[in-house]
């Protein structure tokens, strides 16, 4: 299973990351970037990458291990990942924060990097999470204009916000100095209801498949002709009476053919018999 922490920068994602593997059980911690960033990093690359984690979540999932992964992509860029249905299940955390606050640790962990333009494309992109983990309908062309090519966004862009499936979980890390502890336990918590959640959608996803698969074989044995799997028996029996009354005409048939065999006998030996007659007459 993949545990998603996600987020826009300095929001606390890589903070809380590590409380996860204390408390749950056969699961790798890992960050987005980790495996490098390239300067000119765009949204097809993000979407590479997420594809990318993954892949590497699926190798987990084949050892028994679950993987946490801290980076920006949201949950509808996860869900639509070529590989993600073969995944036992995806729970996604946005992790959020004050507009101020997140000024504030921007400044002090990239001191004097960002230009004010780049730390408002920060809160803006906060901002869009935020919307997006409510409704997947809020503005979708942010994460697919200018995508990569083999995201299958028609998995969920006609989801609306009360889809069953449709579910983020926010942490908000605004107090996160004062309350660390209280934020770990909360991450604890949430990540257990959404494993919890994953586990039931994942058996009425397989219910309703069911009765799709059922409900298109149905479907199917109707247009045949056949009409539907209920009317064998009727047809069965419908069969055997043809039988039986194709069998009686048959019978009837042979009756009537001796019998014109027998007329025809008579209507030779008829002419015989007159003529036979007339020559012994006085």
């Amino acid at each position: 299973m993949l545990f998603k922490l996600t987020g826009s920068s300095c929001s606390g994602k890589t903070a809380l990351a590590p409380s996860v593997a204390d408390r749950l059980q056969q699961v790798a911690v890992h960050d987005f970037d980790e495996v490098g960033v390239p300067e000119r990093a765009d949204r097809r690359w993000r979407h590479r990458m997420t594809e990318h984690w993954v892949r590497r979540a699926l190798e987990y999932q084949g050892r028994g291990i679950d993987q946490l992964l801290t980076g920006q992509s949201p949950l509808g860029e996860v869900l639509v990942a070529p590989s993600a249905p073969l995944l036992d299940g995806i729970a996604v955390c946005l992790v959020v924060v004050a507009d101020e606050v997140r000024r504030e640790r921007l400044a002090v962990r990239d001191a004097f990097r960002w230009e004010a333009d780049a730390v408002d494309a920060f809160l803006s992109w906060a901002a869009w999470h935020r919307r997006h983990a409510h409704d997947p309908r809020h503005r979708p062309d942010v994460v697919t204009n200018g995508s990569w090519s083999d995201m299958v966004w028609h998995g969920w862009t006609g989801w609306t916000a009360e889809d069953p499936r449709w579910c983020t979980h926010l942490i908000d890390t605004t107090d996160q100095g004062r309350q660390l502890a209280v934020s770990r336990v909360s991450l604890q918590t949430d990540l257990a209801n959404a494993l919890e959640r994953n586990n039931r959608l994942a058996v009425r996803v397989r219910q309703l498949e069911q009765r799709l698969s059922e409900w298109i074989g149905e479907n199917v044995w109707a247009e045949s002709g056949l009409g539907a799997p209920a009317d064998i028996d009727e047809l069965q029996r419908r069969i055997t009476m043809l039988e039986q009354e194709l069998a009686d005409k048959r019978e009837e048939l042979d009756e009537r053919t001796e019998e014109l065999t027998a007329a025809r006998a008579a209507n030779r030996e008829l002419p015989r018999a007159l003529n036979q007659g007339a020559r012994s007459a006085p």
